[in-house]
């Protein structure tokens, strides 16, 4: 006669089997996590910030610091990288401001100059991309000069400057 084989049957639930997926699915996290720097968004992406809220005005017809829109920021990856910075003026209320704005990163001039009209509470955004920027430490600022054609006095409340980087 055949004998006939038994499956095993556990009476309880295998929790142990359990305990080790679950680890294993930490672990799988923790090393997306610091492969990609810990931060949400796309792998290893960071930013830095400035904000300010005080009203500023020019009539420097000579680009200067527009005020608290300088950041500093570090480039971690092992190439270069290209940055992305947006930068979003306010208006003053009951005031028209006008004024030419551009972006330097380490001294550099990273764009073109761009005339800005602000009409009362309106708000502008602008967003540049950089050329590729060596590993390490580096200052962005927004420079803004006063321009006849627009307006004698360029002047801003409400401003932010966001650098994107890894």
């Amino acid at each position: 006669m055949a004998k006939l084989r038994r499956h095993f049957e556990p009476k309880h639930f295998p929790w142990f089997a359990v305990f080790v997926m679950a680890l294993m699915v930490f672990a799988v996290a923790q090393l997306v996590r610091a492969a990609t720097g810990g931060v949400s968004g796309s792998p290893g992406t960071r930013y830095d910030a400035t904000q300010a809220t005080n009203y500023v005005s020019t009539e420097s017809q000579s680009h200067t610091l527009m005020p608290n829109m300088t950041v500093g920021f570090v480039t971690s990856s092992q190439a270069p990288a290209v940055v992305t910075i947006s930068s979003s003026p306010g208006g003053a209320h009951d005031l028209n401001c006008g004024y030419v704005m551009r972006l330097k990163v380490d001294g550099i001039m990273e764009s073109v100059e761009i005339p800005v009209l602000l009409v009362g509470p309106d708000a502008r955004s602008f967003s540049f991309v950089t050329s590729q920027l060596a590993p390490g430490s580096h200052t962005a600022n927004i420079e803004w000069r006063a321009e006849s054609t627009i307006g004698s006095t360029g002047c801003t409340e409400v401003r932010s400057m966001v650098v994107m980087h890894q």
